[in-house]
């Protein structure tokens, strides 16, 4: 017993002070490399921040996040973001998202003919994303965007569908 709870307090410590100690920046950049590097995105932030907690969720707050194709055009922006999600659920590729805030959100989506939402129609994006396989819960999730604009390029219809408005709220359903 004295072994398992020593374990699980050394965990928690780095857990906790992991992105105290770490710089940010250099992280941030080595995975905008890889991301480039493995699908041609480029992925530029200002002020990007994780915090950590005991209960082992997450904080990320940005000034701004952009993520570009490689004819520098936004495919996804987001501005003034802060979210929370569970630290836990990223070990088996799982976003489970709690809180959402942004002032602002731009995104390019296709709706591919396999029924699925993608953010590029880079194939190199696509096929990184699908071994990477990562699965979304919103289900229990707040989500605040005072102003969105979205457009989706359905492939089965060959149409462009256009979301734009304000104060966007969404309080999510619990079984």
């Amino acid at each position: 017993i004295i072994t398992i709870l020593t374990s699980l307090f050394l965990v928690e410590g780095v857990y906790i002070f992991a992105p105290k100690v770490c710089n940010q920046d250099r992280i941030v950049s080595y995975f905008a490399n890889k991301i480039k590097n493995k699908t041609g995105l480029i992925l530029q932030t200002e002020n990007l921040k994780v915090k950590t907690y005991p209960n082992f969720t997450y904080k990320l707050t940005a000034d701004k996040i952009r993520l570009k194709n490689s004819a520098d055009k936004d495919i996804l922006y987001l501005d003034d973001l802060t979210t929370r999600g569970k630290a836990f659920s990223l070990l088996f590729k799982k976003i489970d998202v709690i809180f959402f805030e942004a002032d602002e959100v731009k995104a390019d989506l296709i709706w591919k003919k396999e029924k699925k939402l993608v953010l590029s129609k880079d194939e190199k994006a696509d096929n990184l994303l699908k071994k990477l396989d990562l699965k979304y819960n919103f289900k229990s999730g707040k989500f605040y965007v005072d102003e969105h604009h979205i457009s989706v390029f359905d492939e089965i219809t060959r149409e462009n569908l256009f979301f734009d408005g304000e104060d966007f709220q969404y309080f999510g359903f619990n079984k």
